[in-house]
Formats: C-alpha cells, structure tokens, sequence
C-alpha cells in the first residue's frame, strides 16, 4: 500500500505481508497513525518512510528479507513496536534528521546493532532508541483468516477463534508465547510448524484465568505435516484436537487442560513429552499413532481409547499416579490395544487398567511384558 500527498489517516489492525518488495508506504504523508498492523515478510522493506509525519505505534515489524523499517526524512514517533529478525536491519536511516524511536522490543538484540545511523555513517542522522523494551509486547493478532504464509513471534494474542487456511502455513519461532482469551482457539486447516528449543520453548497458554478449560484448542484438520516439539500447551479444553493429520509431537508438556490431546485417525507421533494433571491426558478415536518414551502422570485417565485402538503402539512410556486408569479402553472399542513394554507405576499393571477384564465384550490391554521400574527420561516437562 502506497500512501503518498495525503493528509490525516488512521490505518490500524492491517495485515501488510508477503508482498514482492515493500508492505507499507509513506511519501509525503502528514499526520498519519500507524498502530497495531502486521507488516511482514515483505520481499525487501516492512515500511518505507519519506518526507512524512507518522505516529507508528505498537506495530508488529518482523521477518522482512531486508529492513524492518527504511527512512529518508520523518517527523514523528516510532515506538512500543515488536521490531525482530528483519534481515538487515531493523531501522535503516538513510537521511540527515534524527528519528525518535523509544521503547520498542528490537528482538531481544541490542538496538545499536540492528539500526543503520550516524554510528555507523556519519552523514546520516541518529536513530534515538532510549529505553528499549527487554520483551515483547502483547500483540493482539488482528486476523480472523491467516491465508498466506505467517510468522508467528514475540507474545501474541488471540481474542477471536483464527483460521490457518488450506495451503498456508503457520511457523511459530522459539521462545514465542501464544495467549488465548477465553473460549477461543485456532483452527489448522493448513499446516503449522511450531519448534521450539530446549530454552526457549513456545508457549500456548490462556490470556486470562489460569485453570484448565479457559481457552478452546488447536485443532488440526487435514493439516498434514504439521509438527509441534519443545512446547507447553496448559488451560485448554483440549490442547491438541487432530483429525486425519500426519502429526509429529516431541519434547512437549500438555499440562493443566481438561485433555491433553485427542485425535483421530493419523498416522500421529508422540514421544518424549510429558501429560501431567489433565483429566483426560491422551484421547484416540480410530487411531494410527506411535506412543512412546512419554511421561504420564498425574492425570485422571492416562490414555483413553475410546474406539478400534488395534492401530496404537504404547510403548516404553512411564505411566504413574493417574488417579482413574493409566489406560481406559472405552465401551466400543472391541480390539485389543497394543501396550507392551511400558512402566505402569505398579508391579500389578492389571490394577491400573480397564479393559475387557473389567468389562467383557471391549478389547484388552496387551501389557506383558513390562518394565519393572521405571525408564529414565528426559522429556518436555517445564518451560
């Protein structure tokens, strides 16, 4: 969008992405706001500014292959911005004039290396970045529909149920944390990547009260090659909701929902993360999935299979003090489920366990043979 000899204009909760070079600009413009747009993942710069007059404010400027923001000559206010992984820089001042660019969150780098200024050229003038913000700001997401490829980063917002649609993909970056308002959620139809690291795990959380069912839940639908690992999912309905999606989950903790996670059909992958304090940790409905080298603990039901679980494999998992069942085999399901080699937190695994010794008719649980103490793992238990 190109705003040139205009005057007074108000352009808020935008969405200026993807585009082949330049998502914002502004060319003789006088007393123009510019709050709370996402300008990303432009070809070269997020926002050019040349001979105007802008308020911008509480924007968020990430991702573009070049500048996050480019200026010729400005008269205004750059700030309470998230400015982050722009490729050159995050302000390129290629004029004489000073810029006054407070308290804004550069990425968590130091704002002197990802400005261009007089520091670095004498002939242009200062970039003044007094008071730089130690971590993001809350960005309330301004979309209901992300239909081209997005970049999730910093401390987003979701006030209103969003859509991932067909053909898009979602990333969200290390360290990101992701607040829901109550009774939202999102839906994938696309794909999502989120991997986090180690120490910098992304964060799904409720905005508001921190107890389980406060916020909806991911839900995945067709979203085949998604994959999620190094995140804490807590407060939701259910954290992950999976329908016919080739899913991979590692190193996560789905802690503090109603349930954990659900899912239906596959195939699904779950290693190394940990269900801890969920009613439900682990809900299979028609499922083709791998189960193993998890914790699961704390729950009320560890896993419920609720129909035709012959298609899991539970295996060299740690399951132990769920108050109900470490496995519920539910009232249709009439194959039995395959669970071999698993610590059941109890040398009798039969007594934390129903299935059609319990209820004739429901498959059983093939438990035997199983591990006498427990595996030793390191898995996604804390932020």
């Amino acid at each position: 969008l190109m705003l040139a000899d205009m005057f007074y204009g108000d352009y808020s909760r935008n969405s200026f992405t993807n585009n082949l070079e330049t998502g914002l600009s502004l060319k003789n413009a006088d007393n123009v706001e510019i709050i709370g747009n996402v300008i990303a993942g432009n070809g070269i710069n997020g926002l050019n500014v040349q001979e105007s007059r802008a308020l911008v404010k509480g924007n968020q400027i990430t991702d573009n292959a070049e500048r996050g923001i480019g200026v010729q000559s400005f008269d205004g206010l750059i700030t309470e911005n998230n400015l982050a992984d722009n490729g050159l820089y995050a302000i390129d001042l290629d004029g004489a004039g000073d810029v006054a660019a407070p308290a804004n969150w550069w990425g968590g780098s130091a704002p002197e290396k990802v400005v261009f200024d007089k520091r670095n050229d004498p002939s242009r003038g200062k970039v003044l970045h007094e008071t730089p913000r130690e971590l993001p700001y809350r960005f309330t997401w301004p979309l209901q529909n992300i239909t081209t490829d997005t970049t999730w980063r910093g401390n987003i917002v979701v006030t209103k149920n969003s859509s991932v649609m067909a053909g898009t993909k979602l990333t969200i970056a290390p360290n990101t944390k992701v607040e829901f308002s109550r009774g939202t959620g999102l839906l994938i139809k696309g794909r999502m990547i989120a991997i986090g690291k180690p120490a910098g795990k992304i964060v799904f959380t409720s905005l508001e009260k921190k107890a389980a069912s406060d916020w909806d839940e991911i839900q995945l639908e067709y979203a085949t090659g998604s994959e999620i690992s190094n995140c804490v999912i807590e407060y939701a309905t259910w954290g992950l909701h999976s329908h016919f999606t080739n899913l991979s989950i590692s190193d996560t903790l789905f802690n503090n929902n109603f349930g954990g996670m659900r899912f239906r059909s596959g195939p699904v992958t779950i290693k190394r993360s940990t269900f801890r304090n969920n009613s439900i940790g682990i809900r299979a409905y028609l499922g083709n999935a791998v189960i193993s080298e998890n914790i699961i603990t704390g729950n009320e039901t560890g896993i419920f299979v609720r129909e035709k679980g012959g298609g899991l494999t539970i295996t060299r998992n740690n399951f132990s003090n769920n108050s109900n069942y470490n496995i519920r085999v539910g009232d249709f399901n009439n194959e039995d489920v395959p669970a071999r080699d698993n610590w059941w937190g109890s040398m009798d695994p039969l007594a934390t366990l129903f299935d059609g010794r319990r209820e004739p008719g429901i498959g059983n649980v093939l438990y035997e043979p199983f591990q006498r103490e427990p595996f030793k793992m390191d898995t996604g238990k804390s932020p």
